[in-house]
């Protein structure tokens, strides 16, 4: 086509499955369509009106998710006292009976207990309390330390689906429950009970769960952030 010739114009495009569509024709020399002016959105008035809206529906921002709470649950999370997760260490026995857990043990899960004081130390199965004694000489917590449990093993219809059951200790002093039906002082109970108390006992923190892990246990026990060389952890 000589340009001088033509008077009017088409588009053709064409997919990358071969489907082709047709535009026109125009004529030349004529305007078609107009400019459109678009307008920049406000982020930040777009996202304050969105969790406003969440809140309102009775949803509570937390680690960046939205859930769905009640008013109550929602008071503490948004409560700095709430702002981590409480750090438990889960216990769990072999065999029924009176068990003994040295106050090291604990500290190598979790180093920042030590010093705690013994009187927030709670021993929780099932979401209740359960009676322990600590051997301790003052009433900060620290290696030399055993706390006693009368642990038992799964039992009726529990046994069908639990191996054992599984024991939270924490720091709560609304929950601790002391075992006063032991008695003598912490010289002459610590020989008898370490030698004749302490078992095979699997002492590990709290594993967290996270819905988008990708991998065929949903469960871990600890984040690690790397920034540009490995990082690791014991």
């Amino acid at each position: 086509m000589i340009a001088s010739s033509a008077i009017q114009c088409g588009v053709s495009t064409i997919d990358s499955t071969g489907f082709e569509e047709f535009y026109g024709p125009f004529e030349l020399d004529t305007d078609y369509g107009a400019e459109v002016n678009i307008e920049p959105v406000d982020w930040t008035a777009t996202r304050t009106a969105f969790e406003h809206n969440m809140r309102a529906h009775g949803f509570v921002k937390k680690n960046q998710r939205w859930r769905r709470v009640s008013e109550k649950a929602a008071q503490k999370l948004v409560s700095k006292k709430f702002s981590e997760r409480a750090p438990v260490i889960n216990l769990e026995f072999e065999a029924s009976g009176i068990h003994a857990i040295s106050g090291q043990q604990v500290l190598d899960i979790l180093p920042n207990w030590r010093g705690a004081a013994l009187g927030k130390l709670a021993l929780i199965l099932n979401g209740k309390p359960v009676a322990r004694d600590i051997i301790s000489d003052d009433q900060s917590l620290s290696g030399d330390d055993y706390i006693v449990i009368n642990a038992r093993k799964a039992e009726g219809t529990d046994a069908v689906y639990l191996k054992n059951y599984v024991y939270q200790l924490r720091l709560d002093r609304s929950g601790a429950l002391a075992a006063s039906h032991f008695g003598g002082s912490a010289s002459s109970r610590s020989t008898s009970r370490q030698s004749t108390a302490m078992v095979a006992v699997e002492a590990t923190a709290d594993k967290v769960y996270s819905a988008g892990l990708h991998a065929d246990e949903p469960w871990y026990d600890r984040r690690l952030v790397s920034r540009g060389q490995p990082a690791s952890a014991s």
